[in-house]
């Protein structure tokens, strides 16, 4: 036998009854504003997304919460500030999977700890900020959206058809993200399809999905040459197909997802680069460039201190260094928050 069934996974009414989501979290409110940005419907505000490549530790992970929630209360008539928490870690050729499947990276895999860590961060941080987490797994997406003011389809699955079915069926708006190859056409044809409704199974039952009329591209460039992806002739296509009335897309949209390949450089991924990636697309804004019309905001890895380490030798979670993202390198604090108050008055100059 494959399988062997390790243990029990707390259910979603028991998580709701641990971990009730409440007024206090404001996500319809949250859900409310995102969804007028992408529309267009409130032209006088950017979304940013940004945050943690992955949620560890949840000490390290409040803290920074602390620091953007204050941030995000000075920069509110510019951004909308949406805090990343990354559960779990889709992985090319393995690794650690994140916090929800290995909550002590050192140690073994114990998934029943891990949802229960995870809810209880989504549902402590969820009262201070906006949360958007990736959908990698849909068996837990009726579990874990409630909390959740924006949620993203990774490049790894937004050729999947359950996601892309999952996702027209979340109540959060949900991002797009092509493929890895970097094809645009593959990133559209899947908002689309998270737009219409459908039927699936999911959670051992038939579900029909209404569609989700906010999901939308996200540009994340490409692991082929050339790797951006955030110049006038990529941002001209998306708005093409996306906007081409063949298409049947309603609420047309792009997010920027200025790290992945969108910040490689010499083969390798730079963290620094986030903040160019941010500051051409804007310059683009403020040319008025008309293929960048559909740009509603960014997305943008981020924590306590830049960089990133390896877990290779840490036999404890205490030699794993505070702050500093175990998986892909992020920005700094004092960088991101430089970068978003540069973003905030680059909004204040087009509009």
């Amino acid at each position: 036998m494959a399988f062997q069934t390790i243990n029990d996974i707390p259910t979603k009414a028991e998580l709701d009854e641990l971990y009730p989501i409440t007024g206090e979290h404001s996500v319809d409110s949250h859900r409310a504003q995102t969804r007028a940005i992408l529309s267009g419907n409130d032209p006088r505000r950017m979304l940013a997304i940004v945050g943690p490549c992955s949620a560890y530790s949840p000490d390290a992970v409040q803290e920074y919460a602390d620091r953007l929630a204050r941030l995000a209360e000075d920069l509110r008539e510019r951004l909308f500030i949406v805090m990343r928490l990354v559960l779990v870690k889709p992985r090319t050729r393995g690794g650690w999977e994140g916090i929800m499947i290995q909550p002590d990276p050192t140690q073994s895999p114990n998934i029943r700890e891990g949802v229960m860590v995870s809810r209880k961060m989504m549902h402590e941080v969820g009262k201070k900020l906006p949360l958007a987490d990736e959908m990698v797994n849909t068996e837990n997406a009726q579990g874990f959206d409630r909390p959740l003011s924006y949620t993203w389809i990774g490049a790894r699955t937004s050729l999947s058809p359950q996601h892309r079915n999952a996702g027209s069926g979340l109540e959060s708006p949900l991002g797009i993200k092509h493929p890895t190859n970097g094809s645009i056409g593959h990133g559209v044809d899947g908002v689309y399809v998270a737009q219409r409704p459908h039927d699936l199974y999911l959670g051992g039952k038939h579900e029909h999905s209404s569609g989700n009329a906010y999901a939308h591209l996200i540009l994340r460039g490409s692991e082929q040459e050339p790797h951006a992806n955030y110049d006038p002739a990529s941002l001209a296509k998306a708005d093409r197909l996306l906007t081409d009335p063949k298409s049947q897309i309603v609420n047309p949209a792009i997010i920027v997802d200025a790290s992945h390949d969108n910040s490689r450089l010499n083969g390798s991924k730079d963290e620094s680069l986030q903040t160019g990636v941010i500051d051409t697309v804007m310059y683009h804004l403020k040319k008025g460039r008309a293929s960048y019309r559909l740009v509603r905001g960014f997305m943008m890895e981020s924590f306590l201190k830049g960089g990133s380490q390896s877990l290779t030798g840490k036999a404890s979670a205490d030699q794993i260094e505070y702050g500093q993202s175990i998986t892909d390198a992020c920005l700094s604090w004092e960088d991101s928050e430089r970068t978003l108050r540069s973003l905030a008055d680059d909004v204040d100059a087009i509009r």
